[in-house]
């Protein structure tokens, strides 16, 4: 199956920490939010990156900044995949530069409530991209599912 990589605000989302470039998220919520985006995506037999989790173990892992940005394009470049839950984060909107340069399939969540930026409209000029707009987790989670259904079964007859 496909490689996803999963990317989401991490500093914004971070308590400040001096030891620790990037802080510790430590709001319980958002880590089952990403852990949960995690298993439907594993539902489809596919590989996931996490960094928040892999990489920074929620922030009880400190890396430098330029030894992190490289390992997450090398991780990105072999992932097939990505899904991006921007925000206002620059770091989803730099992955998802790299991902649309690299020409892997993207998928930009954004809640009903935010206005979709007019770039992530125009992606896919650059590569396959789809927006799930949602209002709840549930509304999420079935959307979410039914846009991984779409892309295996598009796979499946290219």
């Amino acid at each position: 199956m496909s490689k996803v990589y999963i990317s989401a605000p991490y500093t914004d989302k971070s308590s400040f920490e001096p030891d620790k470039p990037y802080g510790k998220i430590r709001d319980r919520d958002y880590m089952q939010f990403l852990n949960d985006l995690s298993a439907i995506v594993r539902d489809f037999g596919h590989t996931v990156v996490l960094p928040h989790y892999m990489t920074y173990e929620w922030g009880n892992s400190a890396i430098k900044p330029e030894i992190m940005m490289r390992r997450a394009f090398e991780v990105l470049s072999s992932s097939d995949i990505l899904i991006a839950f921007p925000e206002k984060s620059k770091g989803v909107n730099v992955l998802i530069g790299w991902a649309s340069m690299q020409k892997k399939k993207i998928i930009i969540l954004v809640p009903e409530s935010e206005r979709t930026s007019v770039v992530h409209e125009g992606m896919n000029a650059l590569t396959e991209t789809r927006i799930i707009k949602f209002k709840d987790w549930k509304d999420l989670d079935t959307k979410l599912r039914s846009t991984l259904e779409e892309i295996a079964k598009e796979s499946n007859t290219s």
